[in-house]
């Protein structure tokens, strides 16, 4: 199943609001292939107003975290990644999947994941990209931080912000209760924020 890409906005004086732009792909709509299927879970746009996706696509039966970037008219943009996606790789997982996205100082995309582990518990991740699409090697290990919520739980990711000082606030599921997780602007876990375990039932 292809990727599906949708831009609604006014784009012209005589669009009215919630439209599709058509000057956005073909008539608003741009449908891209990256795998035998894909999805997406997340776009952002950049000051520029470049699109910038992200989900996850299904490369040799294996489902592989993806972020893809589109020009203001909805050509891929091949100058990001390579040819313009990039997937993110996880080590001695059985795949992934990205769940939200923002952009950062410099360019930079900052993605939260789920690594998935069939015979484990799976994990989250954030992973920070360079403006090229490329890992960025200053941030956690090799451009990548991974780890749990809590020791002995199943970690997965529904949301992530960046704060005004450039900090990652990471939520998700943590076996069944709430996780939260906030990382420094380079990629370690806080440790000046939580360490305790609440709660309310």
């Amino acid at each position: 199943m292809p990727v599906l890409v949708v831009l609604v906005s006014a784009g012209s004086a005589s669009a009215a609001p919630g439209d599709l732009d058509r000057s956005f792909g073909r008539d608003g709509i741009v449908v891209r292939e990256f795998g035998t299927t894909e999805d997406i879970y997340a776009a952002a746009a950049t000051p520029k107003g470049k699109v910038i996706v992200a989900g996850y696509a299904r490369v040799s039966r294996v489902n592989r975290p993806v972020v893809a970037r589109f020009g203001r008219t909805g050509r891929i943009d091949r100058a990001f990644g390579r040819r313009g996606r990039e997937f993110i790789e996880l080590p001695g997982a059985d795949g992934g999947w990205i769940s939200d996205i923002a952009t950062a100082a410099g360019g930079k995309v900052i993605v939260g994941l789920t690594v998935d582990h069939f015979r484990g518990l799976d994990e989250f991740a954030v992973a920070r990209l360079t403006r090229d699409g490329r890992l960025d090697d200053a941030f956690g290990t090799n451009g990548l931080t991974v780890g749990t919520f809590a020791d002995g739980t199943s970690s997965s990711v529904e949301g992530l912000a960046v704060t005004a000082e450039g900090k990652i606030l990471l939520a998700g599921g943590a076996g069944g209760d709430l996780g939260l997780a906030r990382l420094t602007s380079e990629g370690e876990l806080d440790s000046g924020f939580g360490g305790e375990r609440d709660r309310d039932h």
